[in-house]
């Protein structure tokens, strides 16, 4: 059997595969949208925290009250490299940076508090069974 011969001529109109450099330069439509609408923000309110999120420009901007002693608390985060599905980046903060410190070096002094017991032989609680298992 004697098939026609394909020609590159022939396959002007064919789809070639994009290298991986050259498909990281197509734009999505995400980027389309940005580049259209440069000063485009969002706000909302953060009901777990009673705070507030503006979004812009690839950013969120997080400002809130920190739970302990009501001081400002911001965080920025960037998404702009957030092109598909969701973008949530986890929670947003409770503590201002002092309070945040002081809790993280509390709960360091008394993990080091406990193992500097456990070491000297003296236990928290002895370890008894209260029956004997069979």
């Amino acid at each position: 059997m004697d098939y026609p011969r394909i020609t590159t001529d022939d396959r002007a109109d064919a789809v070639i595969p994009l290298s991986h450099r050259d498909a990281k330069q197509v734009d999505s439509k995400v980027d389309r949208w940005r580049r259209e609408n440069p000063d485009a923000f969002y706000t909302y309110d953060v009901e777990k925290t009673g705070g507030c999120v503006v979004q812009f420009w690839g950013y969120r901007i997080y400002y809130g009250r920190c739970v302990d002693c009501t001081g400002l608390v911001t965080t920025r985060r960037k998404i702009s490299h957030k092109k598909e599905g969701p973008t949530w980046t986890g929670r947003w903060p409770k503590y201002c940076t002092e309070c945040n410190t002081r809790k993280r070096e509390a709960h360091s002094d008394a993990a080091r508090a406990r193992m500097r017991r456990l070491r000297a032989g003296e236990r928290q609680r002895p370890f008894e069974f209260s029956e004997k298992r069979s």
